[in-house]
């Protein structure tokens, strides 16, 4: 019988991430901000009219943004080494990750990084790793000629 370990460095992150999705949930559903940044990325004129200061939701939503941003890279560095290329590949995933989600869409993204994880990690344990990111991308690719909004994107007119 085989065993499976994990290493704490990858449990942490593993924890850390959880937090974060559970908190940034709490934030966008919960909370009267979340309420306001959703009002404000759908229509920012009616917003507006309710009486939502539009400029400092964009100040707050670009704080957000850069804040887990700056957490993603920290965790990143947990588990990997920084070099001058290290954000190109994780950069490339996440682009595809929320195309396959579909923009605008939190659970999509939750969902399309799942969906694209284990994509990847089932061709590299039935294909190898060379064939991975091809079989994720075609994944991607398979997924937009059925939906072309992603997963959980709007429905078009």
């Amino acid at each position: 019988m085989q065993s499976i370990t994990i290493s704490y460095d990858l449990l942490v992150v593993v924890v850390a991430v959880v937090s974060i999705l559970i908190a940034f949930g709490v934030l966008m559903y919960r909370t009267k901000i979340g309420l306001a940044m959703r009002a404000t990325s759908q229509i920012n004129q009616a917003a507006m009219l309710m009486g939502i200061n539009v400029d400092r939701i964009y100040l707050i939503t670009f704080a957000l943004g850069s804040a887990l941003a700056s957490a993603a890279g920290g965790l990143y560095g947990v588990l990997y080494t920084f070099n001058y290329q290290s954000g190109e590949l994780p950069t490339i995933i996440a682009f595809a990750v929320i195309i396959l989600g579909g923009l605008g869409s939190i659970r999509g993204a939750i969902v399309g990084g799942l969906l694209y994880g284990i994509a990847e990690q089932m061709a590299t344990l039935f294909l190898g790793g060379i064939w991975s990111s091809a079989v994720a991308f075609a994944l991607l690719i398979g997924v937009l000629i059925i939906r072309p909004k992603g997963l959980f994107g709007e429905k078009g007119e």
